[in-house]
C-alpha cells in the first residue's frame, strides 16, 4: 500500500496538471480569467515545492550515506544526489519561467496592451513547461516519493507528513516554519552530502539566491509576517495595517499595485540611480525597484519584523536594509539620486511630515527626484470641522494616527522644502474592497486573505469596521503619488 507521503503529492501532481492544462484552454480562447489562472498556477507550484523544500527533500538531503544502500529501487547517496539537484534544478527553471510570464502579464494588464499577442507566446512556454513538469514528476513518483518509507523509521515517516499542512491548507501562521525547521531559508543542512544550492551554509544563506529560494521566500513573505508583526499586541488594540499583514495582504497602499506602478514609472529609476525607500514594508515596491537594476538601493525601515523581510529580497553590497527611522536616516548627505516613501506620511504628524521630507531633501543630490504615494482629501476646499471629523474616524478605526492632507496641500508641503513639482497621479482609495484585492493580490493572495479572515472572528471585525469607514468617507478619500525634484 502506498504511503501516504507519496499519496497526498502525487494527488498534488494531478491537480496541478489540471490547472495546467485549464489554463492552456483559456489562453487557447483568449479568456480574459487566463491570466489569473497564471497567476494561480504559479502560486500553487511554488506552494508545492515549499512544501517539497521544507520537509521532503531536507530529510533525505540529510540521510546517512548508508541509508542510500543501492540495492532494490534505492539508489547509491551519489545517485540520490544526482536526483536531487536534478529536481532542484527543474524547480529553478519552472519558477523563473512563470515569474517572467507573470512579469509580462502584469505589465500588459498594467499598460492595457492588446493581450493576444502574448497568448500564443504563452502557450509555447507552458508548452516546454508541461514536458518538463511530466518528466520531473516521473522521476518524483517512481523514486524520490518512495525513498522515505525505505529508509526511515515509522516515526520519521510520520513526522514528514506534517507537510501535508502546507499543500492543503494555505500558508498562515499555523503551516510557519521555524529558524530550526528552515535555518536562513534554507532546507537543507551545511553537512549534508546533498548540498542541493550551492549557497547552502554560507553567509546570507538562501537570501543570496534568485531562484527557487526566492520563489519559496514569496510563499512565505506572508507567514514570515504573519508570525512577527504585533507579537504581543491583542488584536482589538493592533494598528490596522498589521492586521491586514497577519491576515496575509501584501498591499498596503492607498492607491494600490496600479498607483504604485504610476509613481516607479514617473521616477523612472535608471541603472546609475541610488534609491533609498523609506517604509518598504512588505517590500513589494522593493522587489519591483530592484527588478530595474539600480546602482544601489537602500531600504529605511523602523519596524525590525518588516526589515527582516525586505532584507531577504536583498543581495550583495549595494543593496540593504537599516532599521531606523525616515526622519533621521543617518545615511550621508546628497547620497541618493531617488527616494521614494509609500503611505507613511498619512500617518504623521504635521511636524514629523515636514522632517521627513527635509530629510528625502537632504539625502538627494541635485536634479535628484522624491516621490510620494500617499491617502489624500480629494476636496481642496474641506471645511477644518470636516477635516478633523474625517481623521478622527480613520484614527479610531485604524488605531493609528491617520492624517491625510488635500492633493494641494500635500504639493505645498514638497514645495515649501524647496521640490518642484513635476507629475500628479490619483487614484480611489478601496483597499478593502474586493476588486481590489484581487488587483493587488491576485485570485490566489485573496483567497488566502479571506480564508484567514474567516477563521479569525477577532481580526475579521476589525477589518469589516475599517471597511465600514472606508466607504463611508470614500467621497472624501482618495490616493495620491507625487514626483517632485529637487532644485
Amino acid at each position: 500500500m502506498n504511503d501516504p507521503v507519496e499519496v497526498l503529492l502525487e494527488d498534488d501532481h494531478d491537480s496541478l496538471g489540471k490547472l495546467l492544462a485549464e489554463l492552456d484552454g483559456e489562453l487557447a480562447t483568449q479568456n480574459v480569467r487566463a491570466f489569473e489562472l497564471l497567476d494561480l498556477f504559479w502560486a500553487r507550484l511554488a506552494v508545492h515545492i515549499r512544501a517539497e523544500n521544507l520537509h521532503l527533500f531536507p530529510a533525505l538531503a540529510n540521510a546517512s550515506v548508508s541509508q542510500f544502500s543501492g540495492k532494490g529501487s534505492l539508489p547509491t547517496s551519489e545517485g540520490a544526489h544526482d536526483i536531487l539537484l536534478q529536481l532542484r534544478s527543474d524547480h529553478d527553471f519552472f519558477m523563473k519561467e512563470l515569474a517572467s510570464m507573470m512579469k509580462t502579464a502584469r505589465e500588459v494588464q498594467a499598460d492595457g496592451k492588446a493581450a493576444g499577442k502574448y497568448r500564443e507566446e504563452f502557450r509555447k512556454r507552458l508548452k516546454v513547461i508541461r514536458k518538463r513538469l511530466e518528466t520531473h514528476n516521473v522521476l518524483e513518483e517512481e523514486q524520490v516519493y518512495r525513498w522515505p518509507a525505505l529508509i526511515f523509521d515509522e516515526p520519521t515517516v510520520v513526522k514528514l507528513r506534517e507537510f501535508r499542512n502546507h499543500i492543503e491548507l494555505p500558508p498562515d501562521a499555523s503551516t510557519a516554519c521555524t529558524s530550526a525547521e528552515f535555518p536562513n531559508h534554507s532546507a537543507f543542512s551545511p553537512n549534508s552530502p546533498f548540498k542541493i544550492c550551492e549557497f547552502a551554509g554560507k553567509t546570507g544563506g538562501h537570501d543570496r539566491c534568485s531562484s527557487t529560494c526566492w520563489m519559496v521566500l514569496r510563499s512565505q513573505e506572508v507567514i514570515m509576517s504573519t508570525v512577527a508583526l504585533g507579537n504581543g499586541l491583542k488584536t482589538e488594540k493592533m494598528p490596522g495595517h498589521w492586521v491586514l499583514a497577519r491576515l496575509g495582504k501584501r498591499v498596503l497602499r492607498p492607491g494600490g499595485m496600479e498607483l504604485t506602478r504610476r509613481m516607479l514609472k514617473m521616477i523612472d529609476v535608471q541603472r546609475a540611480d541610488d534609491v533609498v525607500e523609506f517604509a518598504p514594508g512588505m517590500g513589494i515596491t522593493a522587489r519591483l525597484t530592484l527588478e530595474l537594476i539600480p546602482n544601489s538601493y537602500t531600504a529605511i525601515e523602523r519596524d525590525e519584523a518588516a526589515a527582516k523581510i525586505v532584507g531577504g529580497y536583498l543581495q550583495g553590497e549595494r543593496q540593504r536594509c537599516v532599521v531606523g527611522n525616515a526622519s533621521e536616516t543617518g545615511l550621508p548627505d546628497q547620497c541618493a539620486t531617488v527616494v521614494y516613501g509609500e503611505a507613511m506620511l498619512t500617518m504623521q504628524t504635521d511636524e514629523l511630515k515636514r522632517k521627513i521630507v527635509r530629510e528625502a531633501f537632504r539625502l538627494l543630490k541635485k536634479d535628484g527626484r522624491y516621490a510620494i504615494h500617499e491617502m489624500c482629501l480629494m476636496a481642496d476646499d474641506l471645511d477644518e470641522a470636516k477635516k478633523k471629523e474625517t481623521e478622527r474616524a480613520l484614527t479610531g478605526v485604524v488605531h493609528h494616527g491617520v492624517r491625510p492632507l488635500a492633493v494641494s496641500e500635500w504639493r505645498s508641503l514638497l514645495q515649501s522644502e524647496g521640490f518642484a513639482v513635476q507629475a500628479v497621479e490619483t487614484a480611489p482609495m478601496s483597499l478593502l474592497e474586493p476588486g481590489r484585492l484581487v488587483r493587488d493580490e491576485g485570485v490566489a493572495g485573496a483567497l488566502r486573505f479571506a480564508f484567514n479572515m474567516l477563521r479569525d472572528s477577532e481580526a475579521r471585525q476589525r477589518v469589516l469596521e475599517m471597511r465600514s469607514v472606508f466607504r463611508r468617507q470614500r467621497h472624501l478619500l482618495g490616493a495620491v503619488a507625487i514626483l517632485a525634484k529637487k532644485l
